[in-house]
């Protein structure tokens, strides 16, 4: 039997992350909404372990070594795969273009497709790192398409099985995530399936924020980069050897052959199994990972760790390549991007297993001398330049004459730092002169080394000499990237030559030095390596040690590295600043850092807060303040002490005051802490503004429902809304926020009416308009359940929504009979109406002695009642007919002085249902009847004539649960 393999090769990940999905779905049905924020959490941080184990190398490699230790999860991890290739071998999808691997070994893949040899062309640094950078371009856009074409396909056909709401929404978020590579795990948080639009996303979404400020480390780097940004260099991912002990045998079960078969058949389709070996491992590291409570995943994300380039990991590779062409490609690359001290490590283990026959261990030791040289480290510089300077007579004539005269000037400059400048222009000297002695090919290369070197130590005059010379001798085409180097270099020297102390020379050095060392930090925060950032840090300090550079330090190991060295840098910084904003930066950082250390808010913080304050008053604007409450609140969320935060911001609200500064501090924290989901916090701070404020109470009160709605307290939120509206009754905001209580109880007839009111009040907020857009449709395909009191009501109405939407399930393409659904929401009003107006008064009349005493009494006052109103009191528990409600006042006028007719008047007069609510009822009653009636005798075909039918339908009913839940309470 023939199956299709392209799925599970091509979109393993994919199709494993749907199951998730849909897994996670079905779980947080029927739980509490403590237990479901929790489980959003848990799938918030699965986010967050996938997005860094994909950028950070050591994550990456401490959980491969976790994953080999876990017998148990291997096992699991082969057992999913092989239920989704059960599952997905029966697809008829294939895939329109394939994806190409990524990294190192997607650019060979493709350079032997087009014929070139890879290991030549690879080996050219400049080059590579351009050609690498455009492959991984070319290829987000078309993995993007391909993935989406794939999941577009799985939509369809899981709208084509009944009952698949999960499924459908775990694709829809897959879409989602995939499209704009961002984390769309809240939309997985509707309440209710049937009701796509319903639910607390946003709600869920604020919980997840507050959650991870407070407890996660590092939580602003977990943010979601979009294709078109930068991405740190993944070359360390691709050193670690990602194999399961059973994966060999699952590519024969599964392909028919192993990529190692493939190697061994010498085939070029090296890279066909490429995306399932990545997916494949990726599912691995996710199981290992999920198998663990949030707290003990948050222990997991909130650690460092360090990459190292372990041996092991490098004899794994060498098992795989005995040639080590793979390793040389790779040190090359680490070169090229400046990783110095791993290109050492990897470049001393090459050299060691290298054959000693040919010239590699020649560059191999030039290159390491070089990386030491790099990170100044001279010593063992030289010791490898020694090393190669030896090993170029092994190398063939002329390229050994020309080699070790540059090796003696890489010794003679790397003896610069140990024995001055004088023994080194004595040496460069006898190798310029030596130079001579050899063609001009030979001595015009080393004349432009020599230059390169006198740059290096500062020796402007005779880089001058010597880029001269080597541009008058320099003939050969070869040279010809040189020589544009040549000549740029020498346009600047002959600018700032005059400057007795080439100050300006050094500068334009330390900016270059600057822009690499910048851009090594920020590669290194990218991928968590925090450690190695501060090295860098250090590195701009050595040759530009200004207080903005020691700020930006002190601010970053503030937030990953040891406090007290940052509150003791802060500190230095302060004391030497000249700018005032490095002087602010400083003062607050060493005040939040000094209250967390010591646990209390001390005179000397006070002091420091003080400053802040006033200096902030002099040079700074109340936007500005806000921007530093953001970042304030943002530094202080992981505090585990609530009373010293309170205490610390306080403090800082009471010295806004003393200064006189316009607006309202704790409104500021309130909104910085709410913009970090920090909802109890802001509450408290809200709280506080309305005590203290006296203007504009309706802001505050407003923002107090926000949070009550957020934290699921409806009957709270109504209350502090209301208090808004009092404070002032046309404010857009407090309306709006009224509208969306209404909406959470399902009210979406008054939601509708607030809203309008608010649009009358602000015009032009395209916000409030689109709510209203919302509403409309929320109205007119949503019944509003939780104004419902009777469970015997919703689960008619439910039964008639399941029948919906299990013909909406079905395929596009046959004939649906409407007739039971209509009848079945039919059946439900008239069962509303009856339980919340009708029923109530029944009781009161035939538990009236004045009418049901005995049989002659009964018959006096009934006999004479029209037929609608003898249903509605009869002995039996009958319903009032949809068409039959707007006869009903026409019915009791007709016998007005009837007693038990005036009983009935005033009791439903009493609930607020008079004569305009009553005939309101009466045609949407009629109205509904009308609906019902033309739907049972027309087929449809369609899903949207099915959708449009419906939703008139669930407009009227609406509307009647709203004017009855408004007037009969």
């Amino acid at each position: 039997m023939e199956y299709n393999v392209s799925p599970i090769r091509d979109f393993l990940w994919e199709s494993y992350l749907i199951r998730y999905n849909t897994d996670f779905l079905e779980s947080i049905q029927n739980v509490s909404r403590e237990k479901k924020e929790e489980f959003f959490i848990g799938h918030a941080l699965d986010n967050s372990f996938l997005f860094r184990v994909k950028r950070d190398p050591g994550f990456s490699l401490h959980v491969r070594d976790k994953v080999r230790e876990n017998a148990n999860i291997q096992e699991r991890v082969r057992h999913v795969v092989l239920s989704l290739f059960g599952e997905l071998a029966k697809l008829s999808y294939i895939p329109k273009e394939s994806l190409k691997p990524k990294g190192t070994f997607g650019l060979i893949m493709q350079k032997i497709e087009s014929g070139e040899n890879p290991f030549e062309s690879i080996l050219d640094r400049d080059k590579t790192s351009k050609e690498l950078a455009e492959y991984y371009n070319n290829g987000l856009e078309k993995e993007k398409r391909v993935k989406l074409d794939y999941l577009n396909f799985r939509l369809q056909q899981a709208k084509e099985q009944p009952n698949n709401e999960y499924e459908i929404t775990a694709i829809g978020q897959s879409i989602l995530d995939f499209s704009t590579e961002l984390y769309y795990g809240h939309v997985l948080s509707n309440e209710n399936l049937l009701d796509p639009a319903a639910g607390y996303t946003e709600n869920v979404l604020i919980h997840i924020a507050g959650f991870l400020n407070r407890n996660l480390k590092y939580s602003d780097k977990y943010n979601q980069r979009h294709f078109s940004e930068k991405r740190p260099d993944f070359i360390f991912h691709e050193l670690i050897f990602n194999h399961l002990p059973f994966q060999l045998e699952l590519e024969r079960v599964i392909f028919g052959k192993s990529v190692f078969d493939h190697i061994k058949e010498n085939s070029k389709d090296l890279s066909y199994l490429w995306k399932f070996e990545a997916d494949l491992s990726t599912i691995a590291d996710f199981e290992w990972f999920i198998q663990f409570d949030n707290d003990e995943k948050l222990a997991i994300l909130n650690r460092e760790y360090p990459f190292i380039l372990r041996q092991d990991m490098l004899e794994e590779i060498l098992n795989l390549d005995p040639s080590m062409s793979s390793l040389i490609i790779y040190l090359n690359r680490m070169v090229a991007a400046s990783f110095y001290e791993p290109a050492i490590t990897l470049g001393e283990f090459i050299f060691r297993h290298k054959d000693k026959k040919g010239d590699s261990r020649y560059y191999l030791a030039s290159g390491i001398a070089t990386c030491y040289r790099e990170i100044e480290r001279y010593s063992k510089a030289l010791e490898w330049y020694n090393v190669a300077h030896g090993l170029t007579k092994r190398l063939d004539k002329p390229n050994n004459i020309y080699k070790e005269l540059v090796e003696w000037k890489n010794c003679a400059e790397m003896e610069y730092y140990s024995k001055g400048s004088g023994y080194f222009n004595k040496e460069i000297k006898k190798i310029h002169l030596e130079s001579h002695k050899y063609p001009k090919i030979i001595s015009s290369g080393v004349v432009f080394n020599l230059a390169s070197a006198c740059r290096r130590t500062g020796n402007f005059e005779l880089e001058l000499e010597y880029l001269t010379e080597f541009i008058k001798d320099a003939t050969d085409p070869q040279q010809y990237q040189h020589i544009e180097e040549a000549l740029d270099r020498l346009k600047i020297l002959n600018y700032y030559l005059d400057e007795n102390d080439y100050t300006s020379l050094r500068d334009m050095d330390i900016c270059r030095d600057m822009v690499e060392y910048n851009s090594k930090i920020q590669q290194a925060i990218n991928t968590f390596q925090f450690k190695e950032a501060i090295s860098w840090f250090d590195k701009i300090l050595k040759i530009d040690p200004n207080e903005k550079v020691f700020q930006i330090k002190a601010d970053f190991l503030s937030e990953y590295g040891s406090l007290e060295e940052a509150c003791d840098l802060y500190s230095k910084t302060f004391d030497n600043a000249k700018m005032m904003e490095c002087k602010q930066i400083c003062i607050i950082g060493r005040a939040i850092i000094s209250t967390e250390l010591k646990g209390e808010v001390n005179d000397n913080i006070k002091a420091d807060i003080a400053a802040f304050i006033h200096d902030f008053s002099k040079y700074s604007t109340k936007d500005d303040l806000q921007e530093w409450m953001n970042a304030i609140v943002k530094k202080t969320a992981r505090w585990d002490n609530n009373k010293l935060r309170r205490e610390f911001f306080s403090v800082l609200s009471e010295n806004y005051r003393q200064q006189n500064l316009s607006g309202c501090p704790e409104m500021m924290i309130g909104d910085a802490a709410f913009s970090l989901g920090l909802c109890s916090e802001a509450r408290g701070w809200y709280q506080d503004a309305c005590v203290i404020s006296k203007e504009m109470l309706e802001i505050p009160y407003t923002k107090i429902g926000d949070i009550c709605i957020i934290e699921n307290d409806l009957d709270e939120a109504e209350k502090w809304f209301n208090l808004a509206l009092a404070q002032n009754s046309k404010s857009p905001i407090a309306l709006s926020g009224l509208t969306n209580y209404y909406v959470l109880k399902t009210d979406y007839v008054n939601a509708l009416t607030y809203i309008k009111k608010a649009i009358t009040n602000d015009p032009e907020s395209k916000i409030y308009k689109k709510m209203e857009e919302n509403i409309s449709s929320l109205l007119s395909s949503s019944i509003s359940f939780d104004l419902i009191q009777s469970d015997a009501v919703k689960q008619i109405l439910h039964t008639g929504d399941w029948l919906f939407f299990s013909a909406f399930n079905g395929s596009n393409s046959q004939e649906y009979d409407f007739g039971p659904i209509i009848v079945q929401y039919g059946k439900g009003v008239e069962r509303y109406l009856y339980e919340s107006v009708l029923a109530p008064i029944k009781t009161k009349i035939r538990d009236d002695e004045r009418y049901c005493k005995n049989r002659w009494v009964l018959k006096k006052y009934f006999d004479t009642l029209p037929t609608t109103l003898k249903l509605i009191l009869g002995i039996e528990d009958k319903t009032l007919a949809l068409g039959q409600w707007i006869y009903l006042d026409n019915d009791m006028s007709s016998v007005k002085d009837n007693e038990v007719v005036k009983h009935f008047i005033m009791y439903i007069e009493n609930m607020g249902m008079n004569s305009d609510n009553r005939k309101k009822i009466g045609e949407l009653c009629k109205n509904l009847s009308y609906e019902r009636n033309g739907a049972a005798h027309i087929t449809f075909y369609t899903h949207e004539e099915i959708a449009n039918k419906r939703n008139p339908i669930i407009k009227i009913i609406n509307e009647i649960i709203g004017l009855v839940s408004r007037e009969c309470n």
